[in-house]
């Protein structure tokens, strides 16, 4: 028994050292991208201007809980999130989708619409 848990030993060490159990990237995976800033707007209008983007992008509002929406259409998720500060709100954007490009696309058209 005892030279089966060194064979053991020696395989895992054998294993380590060459790098077979290290964990490799995925060939694709889902894109994420977020971004965050101030708007000139109170939490309502931010809402409102998020709203506003994800019709126009064809991502519907699938749950709207406290100041945060949900969408989700095919292969996108987003979320969306305005939080108060003084007079203004602060948005913090975080689109995921297996289609990197269309997902970058989709988080400048939220940052182009809301921010404005």
């Amino acid at each position: 028994m005892k030279n089966v848990n060194g064979i053991a030993r020696a395989i895992a060490a054998l294993t380590l050292i060459l790098g077979l159990t290290t964990p490799r990237p995925a060939l694709a995976g889902p894109a994420l991208f977020w971004w965050q800033m101030n708007v000139d707007t109170n939490r309502n209008g931010c809402l409102r201007r998020a709203k506003q983007v994800m019709a126009d992008e064809r991502v519907p509002v699938r749950r709207e809980n406290n100041g945060t929406i949900w969408g989700w259409h095919e292969d996108v998720t987003t979320s969306i999130k305005c939080t108060s500060r003084g007079n203004n709100s602060h948005v913090i954007i975080i689109v995921t989708s297996n289609d990197r490009q269309f997902a970058e696309g989709l988080l400048n058209s939220f940052r182009g619409w809301i921010g404005n």
